[in-house]
């Protein structure tokens, strides 16, 4: 019987863990991939094209947002992000789930573009307090707290339009739930 691949996006503010969550579930999960997304920002040491990104100019950038190859795109930090429709087709032909890591504005534009594929996954810190406390132990500068919780808030704002909602209180739990969550959707007759 043939599985239609499933998109699941993964959305939270800087600071809830979702880098560990998605490794961790990248990790056991054989049946997900990850979408390779397109970048402005400059390759880290250990990085390479075509694994980790596709790193472009922003000229390139421009040009094929221009173009409507991407599905979605986000400035962060004066650098561009980009998901192209390609990048999710590509893991979907093989039989394979994506798993992407996007904000609001562009889980809303999967949702447009692949409608009856999209699960989206909301991850909220326990609350705003001990989000600015873990930002604070990883030692950010306070402006730049400041600001993030004013984007966190922002963001968290949007929850409702998400299919679920994991609260990362303990990670070992919040694993659970993502794992449980990505199992119920591919029971579901569809």
């Amino acid at each position: 019987m043939h599985h239609q691949g499933l998109i699941f996006i993964i959305s939270a503010p800087s600071g809830t863990g979702k880098t560990t969550l998605v490794k961790s579930l990248l990790k056991t999960d054989t049946r997900l991939q990850s979408a390779i997304t397109h970048t402005t920002r400059p390759k880290r040491p250990g990085e390479i094209d075509g694994i980790h990104y596709h790193f472009v100019s922003k000229e390139i950038f421009l040009k094929l947002k221009a173009e409507h190859f991407f599905v979605e795109t986000a400035e962060v930090y004066g650098e561009y992000y980009g998901t192209s429709k390609n990048a999710v087709t590509t893991i979907l032909n093989k039989n394979h789930d994506v798993i992407l890591n996007i904000e609001w504005q562009g889980a809303r534009n999967f949702r447009a573009a692949f409608k009856n594929q999209t699960i989206s996954i909301f991850i909220l810190p326990p609350s705003l307090g001990e989000l600015r406390a873990r930002m604070a132990t990883r030692g950010d500068q306070d402006q730049d707290i400041q600001s993030r919780l004013k984007f966190a808030e922002a963001e968290i704002a949007h929850v409702n339009e998400y299919d679920y909602r994991i609260i990362n209180d303990d990670l070992k739990i919040a694993d659970e739930d993502l794992k449980a969550i990505i199992r119920a959707e591919r029971l579901k007759t569809r």
